[in-house]
Parts: structure tokens; sequence; C-alpha cells
């Protein structure tokens, strides 16, 4: 790093950034947000001058705690950069258009009697999930070719402004006329395209369909139906322009059709022929009209957390990935290929409140070689499953030094690798074990969690386990290692804000809760998967066997973890979503508006001030433990930190290559430093 950097100047050159609100505006600031008197107390070159009594090695020191702060600095630049692009990116993915399709003949009184009293509880079901969601709604209508045109009653354009008797949305339902059609067949086509015809403008566009009688043409209904047009449509039109207009030109996300009667049903089988899209139209068998307003509800915020879970800066490429072929059976293992591999192991933290040090201060998990590295492993040719949007599993029989021992299955998991990228940047040693880190950390706190469960409640019924993850190397090739789970696999929630409600996940839900509030919101573990299967030990009692999570941080944290951390708005989104169940009673966690009391929020925003003085405790400075009169320590556990922040994953490859100079600049003079101190030689 070169001595003429403005950044790494004297105080007298640092550059000056405005108080941040609330803040003493007398308060000096340099690159990086950081108060003057943070630096000078965390990093002692700022305001000392070096003396001629100084060593060469005090010197290098200095300098080597300069650099440290000023990768620091860098680092949470990086991170206030990650953190705002979440935040734009699901607020971005919280914007909505609902827009209702509704046959207007008198056979459909009843369902706009619904839809006209029911358009708030919706908006407020949406809500409740999605507090900061922008909602729009919209309404088209159709009738039959002869019906009469009266101007202003065939709906409205999306508008914000749906709630009460006089806004535009009420308005717009009161203006509109049922009317008789000459027969059973009604003019479909036109209901579609003025629905194709509104202004859509939101991430998320949902069309809901409501009818009970099919179109014109013998080919979407059944001969008992009264249609005087059996031809066809009575303008020449057809439906696969009419469904590739709504899907290409207007991008509507879901298109969902209520089904009221029996004779739609041939003619939605056509519409999903012309979508050649499997899932984009979906069927709602309606026997009650009040089931409308919850299908609706969770139509809209399954599409919400779709869009968020994909809306993310580095998501938001269209990727394209080698494609692996896939085989369920387990493979006959005379015909695989026997390699040698070696394992490497976290050290295990003596406590949980090690772990969090450890993270707090932004420290890697210690990697060791397992003393069972010297393994012999055999791994399958095919992915057992098509793989997550991340990873691939293959089957592994993994034996020790003994070549007569049979072995054991396990699971081996490899990052599948994007076309157009070299597989070296892409399979590093580094991404593997930053992977391997997420459930080494979910596994530590799964068992703090069962632990404390037990001893409020010894025979809860329910424990929660991570498997053990190791990662192995073998032909220059990494892979993650774990246990093989065999049973009915279960998704119980995800990184954004879904949770299987049906598959009695109250457990994992109050587990979630707990890391939160345990970890005094540093963390939250989500995305939770697994099998659930009798415990062997204890008759009765049942264990969630879980892998792949996802864990959440503080934004002082959000670049670890992998990109599956959503940080504090991740954390957000849980806790909106989470309701509060007997486990979490048991536990005591805070409910409702409480739970979110950590996250600082001041009128929906974060309280970014606190949070990055907060962090700063423990990024501006080495690990305090190691100042001690040895200078050769000091200068190598600064060398070792600046190293740690030179491999933050989310740097751009200018800046991680620069760094990577830098810190083999500072080993060869750290060497040299201690070569002359060997020999009594100061400076």
């Amino acid at each position: 790093m070169s001595e003429s950097n403005p950044v790494m100047k004297s105080p007298s050159n640092k550059r000056r950034t405005p108080p941040i609100e609330g803040e003493n505006p007398a308060t000096e600031r340099v690159s990086g947000g950081l108060p003057v008197e943070i630096l000078e107390a965390t990093s002692p070159v700022y305001g000392c001058r070096m003396t001629s009594s100084e060593t060469r090695q005090d010197r290098e020191i200095k300098r080597l705690r300069k650099q440290l702060c000023y990768l620091t600095q860098e680092r949470m630049a990086f991170s206030r950069a990650r953190a705002t692009g979440i935040k734009d990116s699901i607020g971005k993915a919280q914007e909505l258009d609902l827009a209702f399709l509704l046959d207007a003949t008198n056979s459909m009184a009843k369902s706009f009697e619904m839809v006209k009293f029911k358009i708030s509880n919706m908006a407020e079901g949406i809500s409740v999930a999605y507090p900061t969601c922008k909602l729009r709604f919209a309404l088209a209508v159709y009738r039959d070719y002869n019906s009469p045109k009266v101007p202003g009653t065939d709906g409205s354009d999306f508008t914000s402004d749906y709630n009460g008797p006089n806004s535009t949305f009420s308005r717009a339902f009161a203006r509109i006329q049922l009317q008789w059609g000459e027969d059973t067949a009604e003019d479909v086509f036109t209901g579609l395209e003025k629905a194709a015809g509104l202004n859509w403008q939101a991430s998320n566009r949902i069309l809901v369909h409501i009818g009970d009688a099919a179109c014109h043409g013998s080919q979407f209904h059944h001969e008992a139906i009264d249609d005087h047009y059996p031809g066809g449509d009575k303008y020449g039109r057809n439906i696969e322009t009419i469904i590739r207009r709504l899907q290409n030109d207007c991008r509507i996300t879901r298109y969902y059709f209520c089904h009221l009667s029996r004779w739609t049903h041939k003619m939605i089988q056509e519409f999903k022929r012309a979508a050649a899209s499997d899932g984009w139209l979906e069927e709602w068998n309606i026997g009650d009209l009040h089931e409308v307003p919850r299908k609706v509800i969770a139509a809209c915020q399954e599409s919400i957390s779709i869009s968020i879970s994909v809306a993310l800066p580095e998501k938001s490429m269209h990727r394209i990935y080698v494609k692996e072929e896939v085989d369920a059976k387990i493979p006959n293992w005379n015909s695989v290929k026997i390699q040698k591999g070696v394992e490497y192991v976290h050290r295990p933290s003596s406590s949980l409140a090690e772990l969090l040090e450890t993270i707090k201060g932004a420290y890697p998990l210690e990697l060791l070689t397992s003393a069972k590295s010297d393994l012999q492993v055999q791994i399958s040719w095919s992915s057992f499953n098509g793989g997550g949007s991340i990873r691939y599993p293959h089957y592994a029989l993994v034996r020790g030094r003994n070549p007569g021992h049979p072995g054991r299955v396990e699971v081996v998991k490899r990052f599948r690798t994007e076309l157009g990228k070299s597989q070296k940047s892409q399979h590093t040693k580094e991404r593997y074990v930053q992977q391997m880190e997420v459930q080494t950390v979910a596994r530590q706190l799964a068992k703090e969690f069962t632990k404390r469960i037990s001893q409020l409640y010894p025979f809860w019924p329910d424990k929660v386990k991570f498997t053990k993850i190791t990662l192995l190397e073998t032909e220059g090739k990494f892979y993650t290692k774990e246990k093989l789970l065999q049973g009915p696999w279960t998704r119980y929630s995800n990184n954004v804000q879904y949770v299987n409600r049906t598959n009695s996940g109250e457990t994992l839900q109050a587990f979630s809760h707990w890391t939160y509030h345990v970890t005094n919101g540093m963390l939250l573990v989500t995305d939770l998967q697994g099998v659930k299967l009798p415990d062997e030990k204890v008759p009765g009692q049942y264990v969630f066997w879980l892998t792949d999570p996802a864990i959440h941080s503080n934004d002082a944290n959000i670049l670890r973890f992998t990109n599956t951390n959503f940080g504090e708005d991740g954390c957000k989104l849980f806790l909106q979503n989470h309701q509060c169940n007997y486990a979490c009673r048991l536990l005591e966690l805070p409910s409702g508006s409480a739970c979110q009391t950590q996250l600082r929020v001041q009128d929906g925003s974060i309280d970014t001030h606190a949070v990055h003085t907060r962090s700063t405790e423990t990024l501006a400075s080495p690990r305090p433990q190691v100042y001690r009169n040895n200078r050769d320590s000091i200068i190598g556990t600064l060398t070792q930190d600046i190293e740690t922040r030179s491999r933050t994953p989310q740097h751009p490859p200018s800046i991680v290559d620069n760094n990577s100079i830098a810190v083999k600049t500072l080993r060869e003079k750290t060497v040299t430093i201690k070569i002359e101190s060997s020999k009594g030689v100061d400076a």
C-alpha cells in the first residue's frame, strides 16, 4: 500500500465527511465515516509521532496498525453499500400490482359484492406480512359482444386509493352495471385485452380472474353450452396472441382463475396450452366465495417472498449454469474411482460466548486438518438431486486408512458452475470454507438451543440438530461433506418470509427466534430444511436433522455468511412474519414489536450510526489480548488481521488484488524484521 495514499496520511490531511444526523456537528470524521476519536482510541497511529528512540519494529507496528485501520474503514464502506443494496432491492420487491378481471353479467352479482367489500381486508392481509408493501389495485370487466357500452363502467386502472367508500377504486365499482348476455358464453377475450391495457408497473404483477362462463368457440367449452359463435371469436382474435401479450408485454407474474362453475375448466386448459409455461396460470376451484380473499392474500405474499429472494444485486443477472446428470440411485461403488482425500474441520468453540466474540471481532473460525484426514473417497459421477440454487449433491463412499473398511455413504456438495467463468475462480477453497462456516455456526447455536429448552422442559419432544459439515479436498477439487439424511424432506422456512405451518415446525420457528434473541440481534438462523426422525437414544422424542441453513446478521457482519445473508433487513422480514408459539413463550422470548427493538429501527430506517459505532470497537483494532511486549507477535498478528480484512469476498477484484499485494509485502517485511531482530539490529 503506497505511503502516498491520502487516506493514510497524518490527521491534518484527512478527508472530512458530514456528521451523522443526531451527532454533535463538531465531531470530526474521516474517510469511511469513523469519528476521529474512535480511530485514535482504537488505532494508536492517529495522533502519534515518530521519535528518534523508536525502533524499526515500532514504526512497522504503527504502519501495520494504520493499514489495518484503513482496511477496516474500507470493509465498513462495503458493508454499508451491501446493506443499502439489500434494502433497495427488498423495497422494490415489495411493490405489488393486483388486478381483478370479472365477468360483469347478472349471474356474477355475489362475486362483485365480495370483491367490493373485501378489498380492504385483502390489502390489510398482505400488509400484515409486508408492512412496507406498495400496493395498487385495478379492476377490468367484460360482458358479451352485444351488451350496451356505457362510458365509465369498465372498471379502474391501477390506483393506490382503495380504502373507504369514497376511494377511487370503490367509486369505479359503484359505476359498474351488471347485464344479461344473449347466450351462455361471454366475450372473455375483450376482458383479457382490457387487463393487458392496464398500467402495469410493479415488480409483482398478479391477475385474478373470476368467472362462471367460458368464452365463445367450441374449443373452449362443452357442446351443452349455448354459444352463438361456436366457430370462435367474432373479431378473429386468437388466445395465443392475447396470452403472449399478458406474459411478454405486461410481464404478469401469475394469472389465477377462480372456477365458480364446471363450465370454465375446458377454457382454462386451452389457456394453459397457449401459455406454454408451467405454473404461470393457476386454477382455484372455489366452493365458497369467502375463500377468495384468503387465497388472494396467500398468492400475493408468496409472490413478494419469491421476488425478494431473487431481487438482490448478486441475483439480478440471468445466470446460466452447467447442467449435471441426475441419478437418484446410489451407484455401484465397484465402478467408481477411489481417490485420496484430505478433510478439514472448524475448531469447535469452547462456548457460545467465544463463538460470538469471534464473529463480533470479524475473525474467521479456525480451520484445522482433521485427525481422520487421510481418507479414501469414492464420489458418484451424477448428482442424486437436481440441486438447489447453489450446489449439487453427490453420494460419496468414505473410508479411513484401512482399505478393508466397508466405508459409509455420505453426501458431498459442490457449487454449480456458471458458464462463461473459469472453474478456478468459482471453486476456491475460501468459498467452500465460507459455506461451511454458516452451518458450523448454526450447528453450535442449535446445540445450545436444545440444551436450553431441555433444561426448562426435560421431556420436550423435539431436538434441533445440524449435520456436522467438513471440507474435503481431493485431486485438486473441493467439496463440503456431511451426513446423508434419509427420510421425507421438508422445507420449514426460507431466508425471506416463507414459513411451513403445516408440518409441526413450531420448535424450529422458536429456534430461529431464539438465535436472534440470544445473540442480542447479531445473528438469526433461518432457511431451515431437513428431515424429522425418531431419537435413537430417547424413545418418544424426535430430532430435526437440518442442513444448508442461512444466517442473517446485523449490518456490521453483512459481508459474512455468504450472499444468503440479507442483514438487518432479513432479520426484520423474519420478525414481521413470525408468530410466537408455546416454545417461544417457554423460552420467554420477546414477542411482537418488543423483539425488534434490538434492530434500532427509527421511523422505518436503521440507525446506522449506532450500528457502525458499535462495530468500530471490534473492527478498527486487532485482538486486544495480543498486545504484549513481544513485537514479533504484534507484527504477526497485525499482518494476519490485515489478511483477514483483505479476504472479504464481496470486494471488487481490483481491491482484492491490491490488498493481496500489500499482504505479501507485509509478510516479506515481517520476515526481514525478525531476521534483523535475531541479530540485535535496531533502526
